[in-house]
This record gives structure tokens, sequence and C-alpha cells, in this order.
């Protein structure tokens, strides 16, 4: 029953959130016309590595810079990830 729930709550709020989505993603894609989407190496249940998507908030490349910390007047955010 609590597996119906989720699925149910799920679908009613992605349903409800994706326009709101589908705006940020285009904004995104603005500002430097490249993928909108942040995907993340993470460790999961068992140790399995899985894909975690993200919208992105920085400049193309941002994580290869070494720094592992943001402050507010990081030059890495983008306009929209401020």
């Amino acid at each position: 029953m609590k597996r119906l729930f989720d699925i149910i709550v799920s679908i009613v709020l992605l349903t409800l959130t994706l326009p709101a989505m589908i705006i940020a993603c285009i904004l995104i894609f603005l500002q430097d016309f490249s993928n909108p989407f942040y995907i993340a190496k993470r460790i999961g249940k068992d140790e399995k590595e899985f894909n975690m998507i993200k919208l992105r908030s920085m400049i193309i490349n941002a994580d290869k810079s070494g720094v592992d910390s943001t402050s507010e007047d990081d030059k890495r955010l983008t306009f929209i990830g401020r």
C-alpha cells in the first residue's frame, strides 16, 4: 500500500512541477547553449554506484577546477545558479 501511495504522490508532484522545470531548463540552456543537466556519480545502497541528475548551477567543467566549496561570489556560479 505504501509503495502505491509513493508512486501516485510522485506522479502528481512531478506533473505539477514539470512546467517550472521546463522553464528552468530553457533558462539554463540559454546562458551558454550547453546541456542544462549535471550528472554526478554517487554511491548508493550496497555501495553500488549510480548517476544523480541535477539541474546545472555552475559553468561547464566547474568540477574540474579542484575547488570543493562554494562561496556567494564564486565565479563558477552561473547567473541562474545564483
